[in-house]
């Protein structure tokens, strides 16, 4: 039985260092001629008075709707433009291109959009990370392997 792939998922921080993960999601889309879903999803702010951290219970600042569209038209010109340049690609092929970006919890977007997409796979840039943040924190990636319930493609930084 060969493997369908009609829908990839790359979510993406907007980073630099994230472009081998977004040229990965265009070749995986570009081969199986898939949709391409881009999602960056924004952490909530939270209003918190000074010298009290981690009180989650207060109101957020909401970020205004602008923010959220000048990001989702930065990524689709960003990605157009990586298209248009990218030398493997067919003349003939066109890029079937889907951008989100909302506010919420990285993980959780992720795995929603995920599940609201149907994505067949989903594409995530890893990055290098510090000796306390190795500690101290669980990496998303980590989380989507166990819960995707769809293979992951981690795409390493570059050197």
């Amino acid at each position: 039985m060969a493997y369908k792939l009609e829908t990839v998922l790359y979510a993406t921080d907007l980073k630099p260092e994230q472009l081998g993960a977004c040229e990965y999601a265009l070749a995986l889309s570009h081969a199986f001629d898939a949709k391409l879903y881009v999602l960056h999803v924004i952490e909530p702010h939270l209003n918190l008075p000074a010298g009290v951290p981690g009180i989650t219970d207060l109101p957020r600042l909401e970020p205004p709707a602008e923010e959220f569209q000048a990001a989702a038209d930065e990524i689709q010109k960003r990605i157009e433009e990586l298209w248009e340049e990218w030398p493997r690609r067919e003349t003939t092929s066109r890029l079937r291109l889907s951008v989100h970006v909302f506010e919420g919890l990285h993980v959780d977007g992720i795995l929603a959009m995920a599940q609201e997409t149907h994505a067949d796979t989903i594409v995530l840039g890893m990055r290098r990370r510090g000796f306390i943040r190795r500690i101290l924190e669980e990496p998303i990636s980590k989380r989507l392997l166990l819960d995707a319930g769809v293979p992951v493609a981690l795409v390493p930084p570059p050197d």
